[in-house]
């Protein structure tokens, strides 16, 4: 369970108080921009940094790694401790979907869209909207984007732009 004083400290500018359960290995090595939202079950194994943009929504069950493992197990049992740290940066504007896995040294552009059950394992461009496992930039987000939020439905009069 975070302390209250990660709350307090790092999410201090948030839009939303971040849902139970929010997991994370230490919490002091992540940085969040201001209006950062996170549904419930975000977990931070942020034994390197992390870099969360401002206005960036995370869905339900994000989890962020920073740490691995060397894949040779001569080298797993050899070295004390066998891992690694990569920071992950995390830009502006960006929404990553529900039940996604950020893996070590990776950076998602501002203004990105990832998709629900992805594992991104490596860098996503600004302005992409990207999915799958692996995940891959699928589309730059575009015009149609601008007319439509969902689909064939049509943004309203009444949404600002």
């Amino acid at each position: 369970m975070i302390p209250e004083s990660f709350l307090e400290t790092v999410c201090r500018s948030c839009a939303y108080d971040f849902p139970a359960p929010l997991h994370a290995n230490w919490g002091c090595s992540t940085h969040l921009g201001d209006h950062v939202y996170a549904n419930f079950n975000l977990t931070l194994v942020d034994d390197g940094e992390i870099f969360i943009g401002d206005y960036t929504m995370l869905g339900p069950n994000v989890t962020l790694v920073t740490t691995g493992h060397p894949i040779d197990p001569d080298l797993r049992r050899r070295v004390e401790p066998a891992q690694f740290s990569e920071p992950i940066h995390i830009g502006s504007n960006v929404w990553i979907g529900a039940n996604v896995t950020v893996l070590p040294g990776v950076t998602i552009g501002d203004n990105s869209v990832i998709g629900a059950c992805s594992l991104v394992t490596k860098d996503i461009p600004t302005d992409s909207v990207a999915f799958g496992s692996p995940c891959w930039v699928v589309r730059a987000i575009n015009d149609h984007d601008r007319k439509f939020y969902w689909r064939d439905q049509r943004i309203g009069d009444g949404v600002r732009s």
